[in-house]
Formats: structure tokens, C-alpha cells, sequence
């Protein structure tokens, strides 16, 4: 889980500063009315007469004071009675923790998750400023509170918690597509031939589409209490005109799956897992598929429910030679929503979160990683072929130089050479892929949050945009279209030059210690961190991030592999129980670019 900037109490990415030094912030001012809001409706619904924010805020401080009780760490849900008056400190977090569940919209969530930040702060209304403010401010506030929240663990537990409060609840799970299925229009009103097959995707009861093979004709259905699912036929009724009953026939899942699906209180029941499986299973074993058969199954499985996918991969951690074809697969389906980065940033999120040694940031070779490696690959063909090429070409024209016992004349040429290359870093920054310099922005702000630490902010770019994608690309020039046998001194010295590096790029000496020989070299990268930090720096600066072109004919080919890889481990992938979506972490997202920003 993110933590709060606050908790760092004063934070070196962030404000630019030092850690500890007081922050002067202004106080935040409510503005003159309510607006037509999601977040301003509920106050406008429940508040009590002349509420204020602020006053609810002060009021929370001074029960912590009065009571000394450490009341974010007790998970706890009260039913409010709208318009009452809030009589006790529990009363009072429960509407607080009920307007901050209300003040981010699902476009807000998933455009900022998607790469595109500055879009979704730039939407946010004067009222949700205001509301986020006045409750950072509130919540760092109270850790200064002497005799509450005093160890470890508490101020971590507390974090965590006050973040959960800004979760609305329609991320508490996600809500999932319960199936998409090719069915047979047998009768209704859609302007197309009967019989036909078309495509129905389930949401729940009440939001269910029936779409053509191409995409042109579209129904809104329900599924009443009046409709049934027969042994080989389901009726359901139109969204729009209720006399118009519309009977689907179906093939591939059975009568009993169908009764899961559909019925209100056994269907809100399934797992993302489930429903991938069964909509594979719906697929059969087709050859072929139309625009609707990719477009529905790019639905189902491009979720930030992400529960499905810890099942997916563990079948892979024993299928390891099918990664490439179920990962580009899976990257289709979330690139032809425009959630490519999404997935991104659960595979780096989840990579950081369970690292236990901060000198193996991103350096087991695990599917997480390998799959972050695949994007990078998938999106850089242009940078490989110009920027890293003329990076390799730089380098093999540089002078020589001695790693194995270097004198003083080594240290100067590798000063001048480390000075060359990480000075065309910085300049050719924008030419790196959108989309990658998206992820390294998020793996910074994660990394300071989740670490605390300034010497490890920019250790997981390293490891995923350096060690493991530019010196891999730099020492297999065949990539790029460059025979290393045409130069062999050429590429002895790239080879050589990605050994310091992968030092200088942690900010590392060499050698173990100063009586090593390689010591000598130590002033070389020393004096060249400052350009190291200025590449970090510009490479994590706000960029919105860029599409993951997908044809059809791609899309239809790696659906038909997917579905057949799940048909073949669907026992194992319905097998695997992982609770957590991990959907939360865009909201943490949010907060933190607008902590970053404002």
C-alpha cells in the first residue's frame, strides 16, 4: 500500500526539498456554494444544517486530543441518519470517510491510471480541491497530535487506512463482466436476418448488450423475472420497450452456467477468474473472429479487477515458454481499451510492493518483470533503432580506457566518457516512448512512498529502464541492425563501458572497497552523479502517455491463442484464490499527482 507524502513528514520528491522542514501551506477556503457534483450532491443530502468542512475536520483533531484514541486505526461502518447532527467522534469520521468515498469519479480514476494525469487533475471541480486539501491537510495534522499514533506500525497503519477512505465503492471489488458469448438471435427487434449469431456481454442483470458481428447494431436488455433460461434458449427483455422480448439461442456454456450468470444473487458472486474461463469456454474453438467476438472478450478480460491475472500467472510461473503469446495477448485486450498502462502499473506496483531486499529492485527474473520487459520491448522499436543505435555507435568510438588495474588516465577518459553518454540522455529524454516514460514517473512517486528512502527514488528505474532494457539492448547491437563482428573493439568497449554503468547508474562505487584496484575509477562516476540525478529527473517528468496500436487481424489472432490457453488450464486458473484487486493503488495515484501538482 501507498503511503501518504505527509507520513515522510516532509517530502524530498514531492516539494523538492530536504526531508523534515515545516511546509507553509495555505489554508484551504470552501467555496461560496455547493455545485452539482457527485461529492457535493451527498453533502447537499446528508450534511446538517450550516455544515461546514472545516469545522468537521477541527472537530475530528480535537476528539483525538480529548480522548487521546488512535480512532483511524479501528475499522468500523455506522449508519449515518441524513441531516442529523454528528454526536460522536465516530459519527463525525464515518461522514468524513462517506464524502471522500464520493469524491473521485470513475473517469477521474481510470484517466489518471491510464497516463494521462494532468487530464484528470485538470478535472477536478473547485469542490474536490477544496475537499482534498482541507483533508491532507487534516490528516497530516493529526500526526503532530502528541500521545496518538506514536509507534511504527500505528503511523503505518494509519496511512493505509485514511488512503482506504478515499476508495469509492465501486472499486470495492471493481464490478466485472460477468461473460461475453456468441449467441443466436432466434427473435427480437434488431434490424438484422434471424436467425444470426451475434455477441452478449452480461455486466449484471439490469446491463446486458447484445451486439452484430460488426459492431453496427447494438440492444440494451435486461434480464426480468418474467425471462428464463431454457435448456438451449434464454429470453430477455428490452432496456427500452419492456413488451419486447428478445430469445438468444446458445450452444457452448450450460443451462446451470447461464443461471449463475444471470440471476442477481448467484451472479454478483464470480470471480473474475470464472468469468474469463466461461467466456473462453463461450468462444469454442474458433478459426476466425469478428470485430464484436475480439471487442467483447478485450471486455472481460481488460479489468482492474486484477485477480484473474495472479491466476493467470501462476499457470505461467510452470508455462514459461507461453508468456510472450499470453502477455501479448492480454496487452491487446487492455491497449484496445486504452488501459495499457493500467496493467503496466499493477505489474510494477505489485513488483515493488513484495520487495523485500531494496538491492533486488527489479532484478528477479520472475513473469512480472519479464512481462514488463516484453512492453518495453513491443513499444521501442523506434527508440532502439535511432536513439540506442547512435548511443552504441558513441560509445564504441570513445577512447580506451582500463577497467582490470586503471591508473589515473583511465579515471579522466571515463569521466570524459560517462560526461558524453549521460549528457545524450538527457537530451534525447523525448524520444523516448510516451508510455515508457509514463511508467518510470510512476515507479518514482511509488518508489519514494513505498521506501522512504532519497538514495532509493530512482532504483526501480534503473533496474527497469536501464539494467534490464537499454544495457541488454546496448550489448546485443543484432537488435538494432549492427553486426558486432564488424567491430569487434567497438563492441568490447560497449560491453566494457555497461559494466561501469550499471555502477553509475545506482550512484555505486566500484569496487568493494578503497584498497580495490577498479577505486581508481570511483572520481569518474562521482562526478557525473549530478547528471545521472538530471536524467532521472527528466525522464520522470509529467508526460501523457501514448496508444498501443493494435490491429484487428492482431487482436483476432492473439484472442483465439489466449482463449485456447485458458480452455487448456482452466482448472488450474479457477483453482487459484488471490483476494486482492489491487484497483486501489490508482486512487493512490491520484492523490499523489495531485500532492505533486498542487
Amino acid at each position: 500500500m501507498m503511503s501518504l507524502p505527509f507520513a515522510l513528514k516532509g517530502s524530498y520528491i514531492l516539494y523538492g526539498i530536504d526531508g523534515n522542514e515545516e511546509i507553509e501551506k495555505p489554508e484551504p477556503v470552501a467555496p461560496p456554494s455547493l455545485e452539482r457534483s457527485q461529492v457535493c450532491d451527498y453533502i447537499a443530502a446528508n450534511s446538517p444544517e450550516e455544515f461546514s468542512l472545516i469545522d468537521l475536520l477541527n472537530q475530528i483533531e480535537q476528539d483525538h486530543v480529548d480522548h487521546k484514541n488512535n480512532y483511524y486505526l479501528d475499522i468500523f461502518s455506522i449508519a449515518l441518519i441524513p441531516k442529523a447532527d454528528l454526536k460522536s467522534p465516530k459519527e463525525r469520521i464515518q461522514f468524513l470517510k462517506n464524502i471522500l468515498n464520493n469524491l473521485f469519479t470513475r473517469e477521474q480514476i481510470d484517466t489518471c491510471g491510464a497516463g494521462r494525469a494532468n487530464v484528470a487533475l485538470n478535472s477536478l471541480t473547485e469542490w474536490q480541491r477544496f475537499i482534498l486539501s482541507a483533508s491532507l491537510q487534516h490528516f497530516e495534522r493529526i500526526l503532530k497530535i502528541d500521545g496518538v499514533y506514536q509507534s511504527d506500525i500505528d503511523r503505518k497503519n494509519y496511512v493505509r487506512n485514511v488512503l482506504q477512505l478515499f476508495v469509492p465503492p465501486f472499486l470495492r471489488p471493481p464490478e466485472i463482466v460477468r461473460v461475453v458469448s456468441p449467441v443466436t438471435l432466434i427473435d427480437g427487434t434488431m434490424d438484422i436476418s434471424k436467425p444470426s449469431k451475434v455477441y452478449i456481454t452480461v455486466t449484471s442483470p439490469k446491463n446486458i448488450t447484445l451486439e452484430s458481428q460488426d459492431l453496427l447494431i447494438c440492444s440494451k436488455l435486461n434480464f426480468n423475472s418474467s425471462d428464463y433460461v431454457g435448456d438451449d434458449k434464454i429470453q430477455l427483455t428490452s432496456a427500452d420497450i419492456t413488451t419486447n422480448k428478445f430469445v438468444l439461442g446458445y450452444k457452448s456454456l450450460s443451462k446451470e452456467t447461464w443461471n449463475n450468470i444471470l440471476w442477481p444473487v448467484v451472479g454478483v458472486q464470480r470471480s473474475a477468474s470464472q468469468s474469463v474461463v466461461d467466456s473462453c469456454l463461450a468462444y469454442g474453438k474458433a478459426k476466425k473472429l469478428s470485430p464484436a467476438a475480439v471487442s467483447c472478450m478485450a471486455r472481460v478480460v481488460a479489468t482492474t479487477d486484477y485477480r484473474f491475472l495472479f491466476a493467470l500467472y501462476n499457470v505461467l510461473d510452470t508455462e514459461i515458454n507461453s508468456l510472450n503469446t499470453v502477455f501479448n495477448s492480454v496487452l491487446n485486450f487492455y491497449a484496445f481499451h486504452s488501459k495499457h498502462l493500467q496493467l503496466m502499473k499493477f505489474l510494477c506496483f505489485y513488483e515493488l510492493q513484495r520487495t523485500e531486499n531494496t538491492n533486488e529492485i527489479f532484478r528477479q527474473n520472475n513473469n512480472f518483470i519479464r512481462s514488463i520487459n516484453l512492453f518495453m520491448r513491443r513499444v521501442s522499436d523506434k527508440y532502439l533503432n535511432t536513439t540506442i543505435k547512435d548511443l552504441y555507435f558513441l560509445i564504441a568510438k570513445m577512447p580506451q580506457w582500463k577497467l582490470e588495474n586503471p591508473d589515473e588516465k583511465d579515471c579522466e577518459i571515463l569521466t570524459s566518457c560517462l560526461q558524453q553518454f549521460w549528457q545524450r540522455m538527457i537530451e534525447t529524454v523525448d524520444t523516448i516512448p510516451p508510455s515508457i516514460r509514463n511508467i518510470c514517473r510512476y515507479l518514482r512517486i511509488a518508489s519514494e512512498l513505498l521506501f522512504r528512502e532519497k538514495n532509493l527514488n530512482h532504483r526501480a528505474i534503473y533496474g527497469v529502464f536501464l539494467l534490464r532494457f537499454t544495457f541488454v539492448v546496448l550489448v546485443s547491437p543484432m537488435e538494432f541492425g549492427v553486426n558486432m563482428e564488424d567491430d569487434p573493439v567497438g563492441y568490447a568497449k560497449v560491453t566494457q563501458f555497461t559494466k561501469v554503468l550499471a555502477f553509475s547508474g545506482q550512484f555505486m562505487k566500484l569496487g568493494k572497497n578503497e584498497e580495490s584496484p577498479k577505486a581508481v575509477l570511483n572520481p569518474a562516476i562521482e562526478e557525473t552523479n549530478e547528471l545521472v540525478l538530471e536524467f532521472y529527473e527528466k525522464l520522470c517528468l509529467p508526460v501523457e502517455a501514448d496508444d498501443v496500436p493494435v490491429s484487428q487481424e492482431d487482436l483476432s489472432l492473439t484472442t483465439i491463442d489466449f482463449c485456447k490457453f485458458v480452455q487448456n488450464f482452466k482448472e488450474p486458473i479457477l483453482s487459484y484464490d488471490q483476494e486482492n484487486s489491487y484497483s486501489y493503488i490508482f486512487v493512490d495515484e491520484i492523490i499523489s499527482e495531485f500532492l505533486t501538482n498542487y
